[in-house]
């Protein structure tokens, strides 16, 4: 049984052998790269599997019987076992002082400022060694695999949580403040350069005196949350002054549109006109007037806040000259928005009365609104009211609409007398591109002078209605010895004259003007009548001419005829009486037909 016993344990031990050799190859071989458990750090990595290479081969030493380890068998493995264990052992130890110096350079990095400016773009970043948790997993490693660590390395493990602590939150301090940062409105930036001054004198510890290992972290955390939230509440304040006070009121007073103009149907006296306008300009006046007194109290509001806010003494206070600049900055675009406004209302103007929309409307013609009358005065074809009247009151609304910026006064003005205060009205007419609108609507009715002068020709072809003189042509007439058919050729002319006339638009549209002819119809219906009339009564009074020649002529005959017969010359004085009758009984007919 002994004898089986030692063959076993000659076996096993052989087999041992094999296993020194196969640790000694593995470890030759994977000693600069050895295989890592996953997730396990490099240093760490590498002390363990040196660790557990050499329980490997001292794990088997342990379980043989005194007998068996004194014997001659084991003898020729205790060189290889000593050579790889001492290979093992140097390699660990090497990496264990290496890991020991790593450890000292690493509480170097704790003595470092939290925070540091970035040298390429300016920025704050958290200045924490990245190699400290590098340290700390690999402690936090060996320690958990039975390998002593290190005092030093044992305090950092435990204060893991407070270090990762530290970070998050000054990770989250500096984001905050870009965040907060870059809320801020480039116009009010050099304004609110103080403010963010006295928020990196807050920051500023944690840039210079204070390192990870310092006891007070904690209060200059909440020193620097206390700072942010008070600045990003400023700058909430700030930002909603400026978006719904100051530039929500900016949009309304550049949309305002200063005229009322009717767009599709509806047409206007001139002096309906001008009253709409003037009533309409004044109502518009009234709401610019308390827009602007609202954005000069925003603004005033927008510069008390800001320089209300607490700053550190050793902060330089807000600049009065910034202060200054801002106002400004706000009163020009109030007048930009005035001068838009303006702009736009007598662009529309100027389109609505050319008749046509503006740029990006539809192309479509608009209906006319100036009711004007088309009559005939004189020997003339006139306009009631005339093409000088309507740009009048044209000019005179267009007057109205730069008249309104004259109560519109200029800030930091009202403790001076209305008279010595200064309005926008002087910025607003001086301006190049509303002198340019004023020139071409003040000129928009003389452009249609050309259309009126072709549609008052037109009626030239009735001319002759008004300008010839009907005694006179009737005398011309006369002497032709017209017969009583070119009287009525003459009479169903002026009848065919009356039935053009009637098919003349009643409504004749140019630009805004509605032309309206009803009057000058009726004018020219009553001259052609004139005509008519005039020429019927001298056919008449022809007529009855002839007639009366006709019937004198035959009572003559009939007298001739009544004649009593005494004798044969009187007999022969009937009978030549009715051969002449029987003669111009058809000339007679001819002549009584007509008549």
């Amino acid at each position: 049984l002994r004898h089986n016993l030692i063959q076993k344990y000659n076996a096993i031990l052989h087999n041992y052998g094999g296993e020194l050799e196969t640790i000694l190859k593995i470890f030759s071989e994977m000693r600069n790269q050895p295989p890592l458990v996953r997730n396990m750090p490099p240093e760490a990595g590498k002390i363990i599997w040196a660790e557990h290479l050499f329980q490997r081969i001292r794990g088997p030493i342990g379980s043989f019987p005194t007998n068996v380890i004194n014997g001659q068998e084991m003898r020729q493995y205790f060189g290889s076992y000593n050579k790889l264990g001492g290979q093992l052992y140097l390699y660990k130890m090497w990496y264990q002082m290496s890991w020991f110096e790593d450890i000292e350079r690493a509480k170097a990095g704790l003595q470092a400022t939290l925070i540091i400016r970035n040298d390429q773009d300016k920025s704050l970043v958290v200045n924490f060694d990245k190699d400290i948790m590098q340290l700390i997993r690999e402690a936090k490693c060996m320690n958990r695999a039975g390998i002593d660590i290190p005092e030093s390395a044992r305090i950092i493990l435990l204060q893991e949580e407070k270090f990762k602590m530290y970070y998050n939150e000054l990770h989250y301090v500096l984001k905050e403040y870009e965040r907060i940062i870059g809320k801020i409105k480039p116009i009010t930036k050099t304004l609110l350069g103080p403010h963010i001054e006295d928020l990196e004198l807050k920051l500023r510890p944690g840039m210079i005196t204070l390192t990870w290992t310092s006891m007070n972290i904690d209060s200059y955390l909440h020193t620097v949350h206390k700072g942010l939230a008070k600045l990003e509440q400023l700058i909430i304040s700030v930002n909603d002054i400026i978006e719904n006070r100051v530039e929500n009121n900016l949009k309304k007073v550049s949309k305002v549109m200063l005229v009322n103009l009717p767009q599709e149907k509806g047409s206007l006296t001139l002096e309906q006109f001008v009253q709409r306008q003037e009533e309409y300009i004044k109502l518009q006046t009234e709401f610019l007037i308390s827009k602007n007194v609202e954005i000069e109290r925003a603004v005033d509001d927008l510069l008390q806040t800001i320089m209300l806010y607490p700053l550190d003494p050793n902060i330089d206070p807000v600049s009065m000259e910034e202060a200054a600049k801002i106002k400004k900055y706000y009163f020009w675009y109030l007048y930009q928005a005035l001068l838009n406004a303006t702009q736009n209302s007598l662009n529309a103007m100027k389109y609505r009365v050319c008749g046509k929309r503006g740029t990006g409307q539809s192309s479509m013609e608009l209906k006319p609104f100036f009711e004007v009358d088309v009559q005939l005065e004189g020997q003339t074809v006139e306009l009631k009211p005339s093409l000088d009247e309507i740009q009048k009151a044209i000019n005179r609304a267009a007057t109205a609409v730069l008249r309104c910026s004259k109560t519109l006064y200029n800030w930091d003005s009202h403790d001076k007398d209305q008279e010595k205060r200064a309005s926008f009205y002087e910025m607003i007419a001086n301006d190049k591109e509303i002198v340019k609108v004023i020139l071409l609507l003040t000129g928009s009715i003389q452009g249609t002078r050309n259309k009126i002068a072709e549609f008052k020709q037109t009626f030239a072809r009735f001319q002759h209605l008004w300008m010839e003189s009907i005694s006179e042509i009737i005398k011309k007439f006369e002497k032709k010895h017209p017969s009583l058919q070119d009287y009525e050729e003459r009479l169903k002319q002026y009848t065919g004259i009356e039935e053009e006339i009637d098919s003349i638009e009643a409504v004749h549209k140019i630009g805004a003007m509605a032309l309206k002819t009803a009057n000058l119809k009726d004018g020219l219906k009553a001259c052609a009548k004139d005509w008519k009339n005039s020429f019927a009564k001298d056919l008449h009074k022809r007529a009855r001419a002839q007639l009366e020649q006709l019937t004198e002529q035959t009572k003559i005959l009939t007298q001739k005829i009544k004649k009593p017969v005494k004798d044969i010359d009187s007999l022969g004085f009937v009978m030549k009486t009715l051969e002449e009758i029987r003669k111009d009984q058809a000339e007679i007919n001819m002549k009584f037909g007509p008549v």
